[in-house]
């Protein structure tokens, strides 16, 4: 399907109503589409023709797996709205990305009357309900956005007794993918160092790194009535991030996408997903042997 098919010359005049106006620069991919949508080869070299022709590769496969049509994702796609749209393009993103790891994609699986996840995969004979979040804050670090994104979609959308995986594709000031301590501290903990002082004179013990458990899958709470020990969120079995990157090419002066991914497995799921459904994704998973976390790629961060 073409673009032009999808937005139509009146889907395009309202979208137009955006050019102009002072937006944030992280933003800015999604309040400028009209410029995207309408760019045509020749010219100056931007990034424009790329982004235009992965949108393209993004409603195809939201067609192929028949998330379109879809009254309520359309009108996201076609308003003026930018957060509906990037939330509506992130949708159609994830589901071509996950449908190129092997996933049967479905349409959503559950009545639009009441809130409900973004469509259903299926992969080895397992469903997995999928939320598709698009944090766009601001400014800042990342974390805070992603565990919103967590309690979101873990105290609205998604039930127990089955296999759920939160899909956020966000525009960060810093790419997850090139800062990954943000997808941690949001899901595990965060690392920090420990300074010993003496107050009385004595050698204070030696410092050193020390992690602190406070992300919100892997929080420990104390029920105030039964005294028992728990977890946040165990209905939650992962959470991926997935990042489109320009690479420029100096030489040809050609602009490419490259799609970043990252999985960071819940160690307290009720229902976990084997890091092998992901394939070669960076993922952080768990050593049951030295019963600890780690990424299983060769980073060597956080």
């Amino acid at each position: 399907m073409s673009l032009g098919v999808f937005f139509t010359d009146k889907h395009l005049r309202e979208i137009a109503t955006l050019v102009g106006q002072p937006v944030p620069t992280h933003c800015k991919d999604v309040r400028d589409r009209h410029r995207i949508l309408t760019a045509t080869p020749g010219g100056k070299a931007t990034g424009d023709l790329t982004l235009q022709a992965a949108w393209k590769m993004y409603l195809d496969a939201a067609l192929t797996c028949e998330l379109l049509p879809d009254t309520e994702l359309e009108s996201r796609l076609h308003g003026t709205n930018d957060e509906n749209f990037r939330s509506a393009i992130s949708e159609c993103m994830a589901a071509w990305f996950l449908g190129g790891l092997g996933f049967e994609v479905k349409p959503r699986p559950e009545s639009m009357a009441k809130r409900n996840v973004d469509f259903l995969l299926n992969k080895s004979g397992l469903d997995m309900y999928t939320e598709v979040k698009a944090p766009c804050p601001p400014a800042g670090d990342g974390a805070p956005s992603l565990r919103k994104c967590i309690c979101d979609a873990g105290e609205g959308q998604f039930k127990r007794g089955r296999i759920n995986l939160l899909v956020v594709c966000p525009a960060f000031d810093f790419p997850v993918c090139l800062e990954r301590k943000q997808l941690i501290e949001a899901t595990i903990g965060q690392l920090f160092y420990e300074i010993p002082v003496s107050l009385d004179g004595s050698p204070p013990p030696v410092g050193g790194v020390k992690f602190h458990q406070t992300g919100k899958l892997a929080k420990w709470n104390k029920n105030k009535q039964t005294g028992a020990f728990t977890t946040d969120f165990t209905r939650v079995s992962a959470v991926m991030t997935l990042e489109p990157q320009y690479t420029f090419d100096l030489e040809t002066g050609i602009f490419e996408l490259v799609h970043r991914a990252l999985v960071a497995h819940n160690p307290f799921a009720t229902h976990p997903i084997a890091p092998e459904q992901f394939g070669s994704v960076p993922q952080w998973v768990i050593n049951r042997e030295a019963q600890t976390m780690g990424w299983n790629d060769d980073y060597d961060g956080v």
